[in-house]
């Protein structure tokens, strides 16, 4: 997962976005996150748009972070129970099983930008 995160990073020019669903447990990332991610991250000033839980959301956006946009899904889908995660971004999108430590990054243009798409679809109808 750490190859992931700091792959993101990477691949991403200053002031891209990418685009992210999040169905992690809120602390789920301590000890994940390699040290130079958030510094490079920020640097970059990548764009973060995320979709996921009424909880995680609001108990984030608490921490008032820039570059961070989320919206949340109605509890009554359900949606994010199972502690998966997908990140979209340039031409890759990677799946990330928190409960068992698994992940894999798709690197396929086409793909990325159809997930993209449905993305923004759905953060589009969602509400602030």
């Amino acid at each position: 997962m750490k190859h992931i995160f700091m792959d993101v990073v990477e691949t991403l020019e200053k002031w891209d976005t990418y685009y992210r669903y999040s169905s992690r447990k809120h602390d789920v990332l301590r000890g994940f996150l390699p040290e130079s991610y958030k510094k490079l991250r920020d640097a970059k000033e990548i764009q973060r748009c995320i979709i996921t839980s009424k909880e995680l959301k609001t108990m984030k956006e608490k921490e008032n972070k820039l570059n961070r946009e989320m919206r949340a899904i109605p509890e009554d889908y359900d949606l994010f129970d199972d502690n998966i995660g997908k990140i979209i971004y340039g031409n890759k999108v990677a799946i990330i099983d928190y409960n068992t430590s698994t992940s894999f990054i798709i690197e396929n243009k086409k793909f990325a930008e159809f997930e993209k798409k449905i993305f923004l679809l759905l953060y589009r109808y969602l509400r602030k």
